[in-house]
């Protein structure tokens, strides 16, 4: 649970800033977000080798802040691309409405663009919450005693002395409610944003 709310909350923190520089403030080039995005579509397990290199000479693996970066890392080019599509939505002429009143770029993020985007946001936050909860490759190159995660955690019932089904399905039975309640309270801010991302 640590992981995947610190990650997830972390993907935001970041992602948030880097699509507003990008979509309002025209900064990097326009193909950035796109080739960012597209990093996403490379297998995962294309990096796995060079992550454990260097996740082990920064003393990272088998920790908590370790799986916790990598996840950020995986769910950022998804956040980003989901902000900046959300931002392009909200009508210049609000900000520029505010600029115009003394207002300056921090204060319409904070009190403009992040309020009209909350349904948005949220559904960012959830997608980034699900994956993360549910990520298993690097979760088991990267943990060993310390930092095992559930997904993780139920494959270690297998063993060379056989399987032991009724403990395997006791944690993925676990695994699978907390998200599932989370998703459930909070689908209507998914159905908000994708159905049209902005608060008026």
């Amino acid at each position: 649970m640590l992981i995947a709310l610190f990650s997830s909350a972390i993907t935001l923190l970041c992602c948030l800033p880097a699509a507003y520089a990008s979509v309002r403030l025209g900064l990097g080039p326009g193909w950035l977000i796109s080739f960012v995005a597209n990093l996403r579509s490379v297998p995962l397990v294309v990096f796995a080798p060079s992550v454990y290199v260097l996740f082990k000479q920064m003393n990272l693996v088998d920790s908590k802040l370790g799986i916790i970066l990598i996840h950020i890392l995986v769910n950022s080019p998804m956040a980003l691309l989901l902000l900046a599509s959300f931002m392009q939505d909200i009508p210049k002429e609000i900000e520029e409405a505010a600029y115009l009143d003394g207002a300056n770029k921090l204060l319409i993020l904070l009190k403009i663009v992040f309020p009209m985007l909350s349904s948005s946001i949220a559904a960012v936050f959830i997608l980034s919450f699900v994956y993360s909860w549910n990520e298993f490759l690097f979760a088991l190159i990267l943990s060993i005693r310390r930092s095992t995660t559930l997904t993780v955690g139920a494959s270690l019932f297998i063993t060379a002395w056989g399987v032991q089904w009724g403990r395997i399905a006791a944690v993925t039975t676990l695994a699978v409610i907390p998200p599932f309640l989370f998703a459930f309270y909070v689908q209507k801010y998914l159905v908000e944003a994708f159905s049209g991302g902005v608060k008026e």
